[in-house]
């Protein structure tokens, strides 16, 4: 019996003596907790994201928020984080507690006291920068710039069937602001238009300013000052956008300067340049170069009477590197610029020559501009310009020139390599304005015969094979031509409208059949200067308007799909 009851009261305690224990280490120590953000003492707006650090051996329990002494949350998980939409609270000062909690429900506070001041920084709308589209392999490649709002929410793609975006759906939708792309499955018969929308939020959102067919980049911009401004060539460049090459009288040093604009793939001015002296300049023609800059081509007064041929290189910002001039005492004038297969460049122009009037000049430099060899081509007593000049298949060249005697007369020249002439042809009646070799070896020219449009094929010596006629009575003229992939012909120049002109666009097959035609153009005088066809399989005019833009006439840049569609202009 004493045993059993000494062994009870050992039992007791022991009992006693690990309870004892246990509850001598039981965890008082509280966690460790510190507020990152806001810091104590700053000014803040807008949304905030209260973010802490804490930690405690046995583990975080909660984290709890307080904005002037109001529980605002309880966060149980990490990163233990709390956005405070602060346009919902006064402007003033506050103070904000955070109270973390272990697992043994030992705790710990911490606060800050911030200013809010949303009145200075009110929400404005999310930044939409600049978007390019990319057709291929039945894709339409859609990409856009990262948003760099600190409030940004989402990116929504959408599409429509209309121009307007009536009827839209939704394509995509994202809140991973680094997103800065979308495919869609595409097909080149199927016209659908895109509109790109960034929200952030406060529910303000911004809307892409173009919206483009899915197979191909439409658009349509003017750009000039309040006198008069006109565009004379484009070309697509190696990075999808253009080059465009104009003169102007609202920007630079004279009376008229050159004006050179490069526009990315959407329609956005990239950049723009001037180059001119006190008097007249005039640009006509611009190529990129091999080395990704430009050669241009123009005329420029050294007095009010006294023109020469004009040569400018520049790199690939539109900063020139060298310049040329070519000339005499007398008025001379220059057309276009190539660069050649060696990395010189051929330049036709027009030569005074007295008691001849006037001769095509042909001049071939080196890839710094220094003159290699120059030719002069002319009938005895005529008057003759020079126009255009492209390096043939053969390594030579062909010169498009105005042969005027008694009446005008395409004037067409075929030089070898060195300027030596093979043959000449003016045998057909008219004022020559584009041409270009074609895959046959032969030529295509764009000719006005007042008051008619007239396109000529011929074969490789110069010799007529067929020639469509085109327009009415109202003076409609082509002014440039170019083959097409598919082995017809896109024209662009001017359509008469009853006292004023639109823009005309045209397209043949091969053998010079009109498939459609197409004119853009309001009220005013409106016409296509420069056309070429785009990678997409679209088209690029440049020209100018006097019916939309600033001032008096502007240049006008239009973008088309396949078909001669573009955006609605107004």
């Amino acid at each position: 019996m004493n045993n059993k009851w000494f062994l009870l009261v050992l039992i007791s305690v022991l009992f006693t003596f690990v309870f004892t224990t246990c509850e001598d280490k039981k965890d008082t120590t509280p966690p460790e907790l510190t507020i990152v953000s806001p810091t104590s003492g700053s000014t803040v707006g807008e949304i905030v994201q209260i973010k802490v650090q804490t930690t405690d051996e046995s583990g975080i329990l909660k984290v709890d928020f307080y904005i002037q002494n109001s529980m605002v949350l309880s966060d149980t998980t990490l990163p233990y984080e709390y956005e405070w939409n602060t346009t919902t609270n006064q402007d003033g000062e506050y103070k904000v507690k955070v109270v973390s909690f272990d697992t043994e429900e030992n705790f710990v506070e911490s606060e800050v006291s911030v200013t809010v001041d949303n009145e200075s920084k009110k929400p404005t709308k999310p930044t939409l920068n600049k978007i390019s589209y990319d057709f291929g392999n039945s894709v339409f490649k859609i990409t856009w710039e990262q948003n760099t709002d600190d409030d940004f929410k989402s990116y929504t793609l959408y599409e429509s069937e209309s121009d307007d975006m009536s009827g839209k759906s939704e394509k995509f939708s994202t809140t991973d602001i680094s997103v800065m792309n979308y495919d869609v499955s595409s097909d080149k018969e199927l016209y659908r238009y895109y509109q790109l929308v960034v929200e952030d939020k406060w529910g303000l959102t911004n809307v892409s300013d173009v919206r483009k067919g899915s197979s191909w980049v439409v658009f349509s911009i003017m750009f000039g000052g309040d006198e008069s401004d006109e565009g004379n060539s484009v070309q697509q460049t190696t990075d999808g956008g253009y080059i465009v090459l104009g003169t102007t009288r609202s920007y630079g040093n004279g009376e008229s300067d050159i004006l050179l604009v490069k526009i990315d793939n959407v329609g956005n001015e990239e950049w723009r340049k001037t180059f001119g002296g006190i008097n007249k300049d005039i640009g006509n023609s611009v190529q990129q170069t091999t080395d990704g800059g430009y050669i241009i081509s123009g005329t420029t007064f050294v007095n009010s009477s006294n023109p020469d041929l004009w040569l400018i290189k520049t790199d690939s910002n539109g900063e020139e590197e060298w310049n040329k001039t070519f000339g005499g005492n007398r008025g001379d004038y220059g057309g276009s610029v190539q660069q050649t297969s060696d990395g010189g460049y051929i330049f036709i122009g027009s030569f005074f020559t007295v008691g001849k009037n006037q001769d095509i000049w042909l001049i071939k430099t080196d890839s710094n501009g220094e003159e290699e060899w120059n030719k002069i081509f002319g009938q005895e007593g005529n008057f003759e310009m020079g126009y255009s000049v492209q390096e043939t298949s053969d390594g030579g060249f062909i010169l498009l020139g105005e042969d005027f005697d008694t009446k005008s007369m395409v004037y067409l020249i075929k030089t070898d390599s060195q300027g030596n002439l093979m043959w000449e042809n003016n045998g057909n009646e008219g004022y020559p304005y584009g041409f270009q070799q074609t895959t046959d070896g032969g030529y295509i020219i764009s000719v006005w015969e007042h008051p008619i449009y007239e396109l000529i094929k011929t074969d490789s010596y110069g010799i007529e094979e067929w020639n469509k006629t085109f327009g009415g009575s109202l003076g409609d003229v082509g002014l440039s031509v170019q083959q097409t992939t598919d082995g017809g012909y896109i024209i662009t120049g001017y359509i008469g409208t009853n006292g004023s002109s639109d823009v005309w666009l045209i397209k043949t097959n091969s053998q010079g059949t009109e498939e459609w035609n197409k004119t853009y153009g309001g009220g005013d005088s409106d016409g296509g200067h420069s056309v070429q066809q785009t990678s997409d399989g679209g088209f690029v005019i440049i020209g100018k308007t006097f019916s939309f833009g600033n001032g008096d006439y502007d240049i006008w840049l239009i973008k088309t799909d396949s078909q001669g569609n573009t955006v609605d202009i107004n």
